[in-house]
């Protein structure tokens, strides 16, 4: 995959890299390293660190698109030092999810300075992960309290809760708000994806269904009926039908546009895949007395654009 002009490759001589799109190796020699966002990478080590006595200490450095040091890597005065994130840093949307402080996540701009230190804006209430931000929202998961009794319902125990944030960390919807239309609040949603075309595939921690949130008020704008449910990309999503657990691709409505039948897909969790709007996946046919399976490109209406039976 091609992110920032560059794509990612490994060889074995010659580690970790970038091409360009002329497909010349332009950046190499790394132990691992992930995609550029943002214009900065990071890497965990070169191939001859080790032999030079440098440490990585299970540490990450940032890098730019010439190789060059950056971010806080390029202000340490070691190479050991470099190595100074605990993990990689994905930039989207213009920041990058550094880490949890103080039960706060902290996000950072490309250039390393801080953007936004986002809380629960509650007494005892932590955030103990975040994710990207897409389209202006990112998800967050909270512990500290139990949310459904302090919203006033009984009976329902459980100390976690996701929810969303905007670019200035405040909560799509408050944790411990009590609403009528109980089903909806944040601290119910079993689980969460990121936003897409403005909606969030989140989980019905009742039903334990997925459906899909209005990004801005938190409310279902896609009922919860799927068994699983993937973000919104060009006005379509992939979704999993409850009856048959087969994945199958809807519209911005909520109704299929490709009829769920891929027992199986690899999308990298978006809707279509970039190049051409095709999703890669297997399907394995109904009735008879040997199923066969076929695997191959399939378009956004659920038909094959290229397969082939296994």
């Amino acid at each position: 995959m091609f992110s920032d002009g560059l794509g990612l490759v490994y060889s074995e001589d010659k580690g970790a890299g970038f091409v360009n799109a002329q497909g010349e190796l332009v950046v190499s020699g790394y132990i691992a390293a992930t995609s550029f966002s943002d214009g900065v990478a990071f890497v965990s080590g070169k191939l001859d660190d080790e032999k030079n006595g440098i440490k990585h200490n299970n540490r990450y450095a940032a890098i730019d698109k010439n190789g060059a040091w950056a971010l806080d890597s390029a202000k340490s005065s070691t190479e050991t030092d470099r190595y100074c994130y605990k993990q990689p840093i994905f930039f989207h949307d213009g920041v990058g999810f550094e880490g949890i402080k103080d039960g706060k996540a902290i996000y950072i701009d490309s250039k390393g300075s801080e953007a936004l230190s986002a809380s629960s804006g509650h007494d005892g209430v932590s955030i103990v992960d975040a994710g990207p931000f897409y389209d202006g929202y990112a998800t967050i998961e909270l512990q500290g309290v139990d949310m459904w009794a302090k919203a006033g319902y009984t009976g329902m125990g459980g100390t976690t809760a996701y929810g969303l944030i905007d670019k200035t960390g405040a909560l799509v919807k408050d944790p411990t708000a009590k609403s009528t239309q109980w089903a909806t609040l944040v601290d119910l949603w079993g689980g969460i994806n990121h936003a897409g075309g403005g909606m969030v595939a989140a989980q019905d921690s009742v039903s334990g269904l997925w459906g899909y949130l209005d990004a801005k008020s938190g409310e279902w704008k896609i009922q919860p009926l799927f068994s699983e449910a993937k973000p919104f990309a060009d006005g379509m999503a992939y979704a999993k039908d409850f009856a048959t657990d087969d994945w199958g691709i809807i519209d911005d409505s909520g109704a299929w546009t490709a009829v769920p039948r891929l027992d199986n897909f690899n999308s990298d969790d978006q809707s279509l895949v970039a190049a051409g709007g095709l999703v890669y996946g297997t399907a394995e046919a109904v009735g008879g007395a040997a199923p066969v399976t076929s695997e191959g490109w399939m378009n956004a209406q659920g038909l094959w654009v290229a397969s082939w039976k296994l």
